[in-house]
């Protein structure tokens, strides 16, 4: 009886670790995930700026972001319902942040800090981190090239 109590109470401590495991798996799959759409949206306001003769860019906000161009207009994000405005802001799935900040570009695609696009991005990558848990995914955008990893 003793052997079959023990047996359990091991059985008990691996589930346990499993679950926190598997529940950590979970968190950086779905980081992982969402950080791949930002890229996506981020390369869209990057492609529509050096499209036409605005600026566009991203105003990441905690649990959330807006894509803008002439900072006053938002538009709709990519695989929208085709009302404008209808998704310009996207909610982060729950318990996931993101740095707070601005990026914009020019119709060279280059980056800047600010929604005007007259504060050059300067000192190397930029970075914006997302988090859930105790996981976390970075976010570069470099300053001479525009490029997103």
């Amino acid at each position: 009886m003793i052997e079959v109590i023990a047996v359990l109470v091991i059985l008990g401590i691996i589930s346990a670790v499993v679950m926190v495991k598997v529940s950590s798996i979970i968190d950086e799959s779905n980081l992982n995930s969402e950080g791949d759409v930002i890229k996506g949206h981020l390369r869209y306001a990057q492609a529509l700026s050096m499209n036409n003769t605005l600026n566009w860019g991203i105003t990441f906000s905690g649990g959330s972001y807006t894509i803008f161009t002439n900072p006053s207009t938002t538009v709709e994000l990519p695989g929208g319902t085709g009302n404008p405005g209808a998704l310009a802001t996207a909610t982060l799935p729950s318990g996931m942040t993101i740095t707070s900040g601005t990026v914009s570009f020019d119709s060279w695609g280059t980056p800047y800090t600010d929604t005007l696009a007259t504060s050059l991005q300067t000192g190397g990558p930029r970075s914006f981190t997302l988090s859930l848990g105790g996981n976390t995914v970075t976010i570069l955008i470099w300053d001479d090239t525009g490029l997103i990893p």
